[in-house]
């Protein structure tokens, strides 16, 4: 059965209901296959492309309260509850709730610690770093980024450990906590210490790429060069940023051009970083030309962005490079466009950026 297909749900929400009135005369006996009718069908919504939903909250939250009833009586309540809070945690931190993400991530990690120590070298062994870079992101988000880097290198260290066993994708488990560890020590304000971590993330996309080409290798491989473009950047390496920036770039233009995570500004924040250097190498009218192309970028992907706040970001740098630049004029209409275009989201009010640097 696929993942996210309109029929799983459907037929998920059934076997809920089925259960659900099972449960009513015989809770003993059909509450646990409640709990487990309840983790499937919220599986079922958040593998959907909009997940953060009403019908996903509500059934997710509906899970979690079931579950916590349950974990004196079901041993299955523990990972599954654990690995619940965390896409409950992950819902939120999408929702802009990184306050209430965080306290869903923390219980999540400390319920699948148990499950780990419990349940030595099973799947559960993945879902515990998982829930470890998610949480690391939300508590760079409420600024307290000494605990999102150590949730980060934790992370790293875990799937390191894992890295002998072969039924698990350890490689792109690892390549995904590195970049974890880079942003968590860019939010600490440490950006030089992240050449190591980004350099290391971008040798072992290579060879999984070359092993196995595809958009996912492909996104992964973008991602390693933008975060060692801006460490190399920090190290004032101008030059050999460059080549890169231009692979970044070019990464992230085909795996856009296939569809691929259409709300991601990934894209137009490559752009606007190859423009900035192309600008600090003085080749302005093609520095202008960047600009321009990722300004259309961002103006395109502005209402669909899974990251309104991170859009905006990249806005107020493309601004502010563009008031560099002199294209004051094309500032300006480009802010009040993207203004515009953030603040017909439905969850109200992004006005984020201004006309400059944020």
């Amino acid at each position: 059965m696929a993942y996210g297909t309109g029929r799983a749900v459907q037929e998920a929400e059934q076997r809920v209901a089925e259960f659900r009135s099972l449960a009513r005369t015989d809770p003993g006996t059909y509450e646990p296959e409640l709990a487990l009718a309840l983790y499937a069908l919220c599986q079922e919504l958040r593998d959907t492309q909009a997940f953060v939903t009403a019908a996903f909250l509500e059934r997710c939250d509906e899970a979690i309260a079931l579950h916590r009833r349950l974990l004196g009586t079901n041993p299955a309540s523990y990972p599954q509850l654990g690995i619940l809070l965390g896409w409950r945690g992950f819902a939120e931190y999408r929702r802009g709730g990184h306050q209430q993400a965080v306290a869903f991530l923390e219980e999540s990690v400390s319920l699948l610690r148990v499950v780990v120590r419990r349940i030595p070298g099973g799947k559960f062994d993945r879902q515990l770093p998982r829930a470890l870079a998610l949480l690391a992101y939300a508590l760079q988000e409420v600024q307290d980024h000494a605990a999102a880097l150590s949730a980060a290198r934790e992370c790293v260290s875990m799937w390191r450990e894992l890295d002998s066993e072969p039924p698990y994708d350890v490689d792109g488990g690892l390549v995904g906590a590195l970049h974890t560890l880079c942003q968590a020590l860019q939010g600490a304000g440490r950006q030089r210490e992240t050449l190591g971590p980004a350099e290391e993330s971008v040798a072992i996309s290579r060879v999984r790429l070359a092993a196995n080409p595809g958009l996912d290798e492909e996104r992964l491989l973008a991602n390693g060069l933008d975060l060692q473009v801006a460490a190399l950047v920090a190290h004032e390496r101008w030059e050999e940023a460059r080549a890169p920036a231009v692979e970044a770039v070019r990464l992230y233009a085909h795996v856009h051009r296939r569809g691929d995570h259409r709300g991601s500004v990934n894209y137009a924040s490559a752009r606007v970083n190859y423009a900035i250097l192309l600008h600090r190498a003085g080749q302005i009218s093609d520095a202008k030309y960047e600009a321009s192309m990722a300004g259309m970028e961002l103006l395109r992907r502005a209402r669909d962005a899974s990251d309104p706040a991170g859009a905006a970001r990249v806005a107020s740098q493309l601004a502010g490079l563009m008031n560099d630049l002199g294209m004051k004029r094309r500032s300006a209409n480009f802010v009040a466009k993207m203004n515009a275009r953030l603040q017909l989201r439905p969850r109200g009010r992004w006005r984020l950026f201004s006309n400059g640097r944020a």
